[in-house]
């Protein structure tokens, strides 16, 4: 059996002769009590007032309840009369009533906070792509993919089966690069090449740790294929091996971009698992011709 409630949106009119309101709750009306579920954060009603004090409103709120008691218990049983009443005695006002049904409490919740974010929560920011890394490796890498036309263009996916840059894998971790052929191949890159980034170097192998293990989470531990590159000065790279040993250590295979050996392996193994831009690999990188490599999978 559904069961139907009747409700009101709580509103904060500051000044009656600009019309202005902001919507403050959602207050349901049962045959006993009245419910009043406000907005997780009321410091929006500075926006129609820096005069108002938060605490003020929220008192207004939290009256709700024991003035509909009252009107109760002088008699206003209607929801008609209880609205008209709560009008005339609170400083907030009211909008027009609308009904919602529910079958039981848990649909009950559900509703409200339906509404709650439809009519009285901020509307929320469009979700904004990570900031793309810019350093002077990322840059030199993507030059050698672009050469190879294994480097996606804007607007591709990992479906392209090309190398796909600042791929968002879970709140607040991106992975450098993604190439999704047979498995997932993450890519990190490091660029410790000054001194003063020891701390930083550090940390972003770290950073780039968890992005490995957050890919083995959603792809699986079989189907990633984890990449770190890094570029270091000499004495830095001293610094940060123990870092480096322990990514290792945890499945990350380890490219040093400063030794054209590690460099070459790396560009044509993502080479030989990318899907090229045109039918043939016409580009070249160093001493290596990636010209006629068919494009594998690597399970």
């Amino acid at each position: 059996m559904s069961l139907s409630y009747k409700y009101a949106i709580a509103q904060l009119r500051a000044d009656q002769a600009r019309g202005e309101r902001l919507n403050l709750a959602i207050v349901v009306f049962d045959e006993d009590r009245l419910i009043v579920h406000s907005a997780r954060n009321l410091e929006k009603v500075r926006a129609i007032s820096a005069a108002l004090d938060r605490s003020i409103v929220e008192q207004a709120l939290d009256n709700l309840e024991l003035l509909d008691r009252n009107i109760l218990r002088d008699g206003g049983r209607s929801f008609e009369r209880r609205l008209e009443a709560l009008n005339d005695l609170s400083p907030v006002c009211f909008s027009k009533a609308g009904q919602f049904f529910v079958s039981d409490s848990d649909t009950y919740e559900t509703t409200v906070q339906r509404l709650l974010a439809q009519l009285v929560e901020p509307e929320p920011a469009p979700l904004r792509k990570p900031r793309q890394k810019r350093t002077r490796l990322l840059t030199s890498i993507k030059s050698a993919l672009r050469s190879e036309k294994i480097l996606a263009s804007k607007g591709e996916g990992l479906d392209s089966h090309r190398v796909v840059l600042n791929q968002e894998l879970a709140e607040g971790l991106s992975a450098d690069m993604l190439l999704q052929n047979g498995a997932m191949h993450v890519v990190q890159t490091v660029d410790a090449s000054h001194s003063e980034r020891t701390r930083k170097a550090i940390q972003e192998i770290g950073i780039s740790a968890l992005i490995f293990e957050q890919a083995r989470i959603r792809f699986g531990q079989n189907f990633t294929k984890p990449r770190l590159v890094y570029s270091a000065s000499p004495e830095l790279e001293r610094s940060i091996t123990p870092a480096l040993n322990a990514a290792e250590h945890q499945g990350a295979a380890i490219v040093n971009w400063a030794s054209r050996d590690d460099r070459t392996k790396f560009v044509v193994e993502l080479s030989s698992l990318a899907k090229p831009s045109d039918a043939q690999v016409k580009a070249s990188f160093g001493s290596v011709h990636a010209s006629n490599i068919t494009p594998r999978k690597l399970n």
